[in-house]
């Protein structure tokens, strides 16, 4: 369903169960009966947007400030810029990468691991492929040792992308941030929720027992691997990539 048929069926006195063509009125979450009177409604009630979701909706709303930086990019993967390296048989060039950023399944294993201690091993990791930057790869929960980690409380920072993340540290290291993971993410990156990344700045991070390289700059923390080729957003001066 359209944003142009959303507004015209959420008008006042129309129930949401009128707009899907149901028989009975209004839409119960638990006992409740809830009416709409305004599309700007939506994002507020979990039931409703689970509905949409399915149709390319947003769960959660995306400031108009971070929708405004969004338009800022100059490279959106469309076109390779003439300082990018061409990739050789069976490399990837970032440059390829879209932004918005892709989000993929991984079935390489990832594996996370800190003075021999496993910290997190999984083949069902997802990986975030955005322009001019190596993948951030993404571990499900269950497959992540969280006994070893520790969340660092007051410690957030807002992506434009996946929005407001929350940083964790080892229990041995309390107050260096070691992964992050976002715990309501905007449409569409709700798969990742929950998930964890990791800094291989920090930690020694292999995929498929590849050894990972970590990307330039102490702030972004993508996995460089012998696939890919740059050059690579994070040295200094490379901020608008």
């Amino acid at each position: 369903m359209g944003t142009n048929i959303l507004r015209s069926c959420f008008t006042k006195s129309v129930t949401i169960k009128a707009c899907f063509g149901l028989k009975t009125t209004g839409l119960q979450f638990g006992s409740q009966d809830v009416f709409f009177h305004d599309v700007l409604f939506i994002s507020k009630l979990r039931g409703f947007t689970r509905i949409f979701n399915k149709k390319s909706m947003h769960k959660k709303t995306v400031p108009d400030w971070l929708l405004k930086s969004r338009e800022k990019w100059t490279y959106t993967g469309e076109k390779r810029p003439d300082f990018a390296i061409t990739p050789a048989a069976g490399q990837i060039s970032v440059w390829d990468f879209p932004r918005p950023p892709a989000l993929v399944s991984e079935r390489r294993t990832v594996k996370v691991q800190f003075e021999g201690q496993t910290i997190a091993l999984s083949e069902n990791a997802m990986a975030i492929r955005e322009t001019a930057s190596p993948p951030t790869f993404y571990v499900p929960p269950k497959d992540v040792n969280e006994a070893l980690l520790v969340r660092i409380d007051g410690k957030t920072s807002v992506c434009e992308w996946k929005g407001a993340s929350t940083y964790w540290a080892l229990k041995v290291q309390p107050s260096k941030a070691i992964a992050w993971s976002y715990s309501n993410p905007f449409s569409p990156f709700e798969p990742i929720a929950n998930f964890f990344a990791f800094y291989p700045q920090h930690l020694n991070c292999l995929l498929n027992d590849e050894p990972v390289t970590p990307q330039p700059g102490g702030f972004y923390a993508g996995w460089i691997t012998n696939e890919l080729v740059g050059p690579f957003k994070g040295e200094p001066g490379t901020g608008h990539w």
